[in-house]
């Protein structure tokens, strides 16, 4: 019966480990997703109040429509080059 008794210490032992591994495993990525969540959440938060800051900026309406007027101007030329091409086919 000596081997039995020693092949179940072994047995038991590495059961312990296991045990001990698979918590400290476990805590490992509770952690990590815990960390994934808080960095999700403050980087939504930090888009979210720098867009709120620049949306009350004064200056931002006179940016949009400065900005809607270029598009406008590249769109327009786009369009004219498409057509003087067409014309030329």
């Amino acid at each position: 019966m000596g081997f039995l008794s020693f092949l179940d210490k072994v047995f038991a032992k590495t059961e312990k480990v296991g045990f001990k591994v698979a918590n400290v495993t476990h805590k490992v990525v509770v952690t990590g997703l815990f960390l994934t969540f808080l960095y999700g959440t403050y980087g939504l938060a930090r888009d979210y109040r720098a867009y709120f800051l620049m949306r009350r900026d004064p200056k931002y309406k006179e940016y949009l429509l400065k900005r809607e007027e270029f598009i406008r101007k590249a769109v327009e030329a786009r369009n004219d080059e498409e057509n003087k091409a067409k014309s030329n086919i």
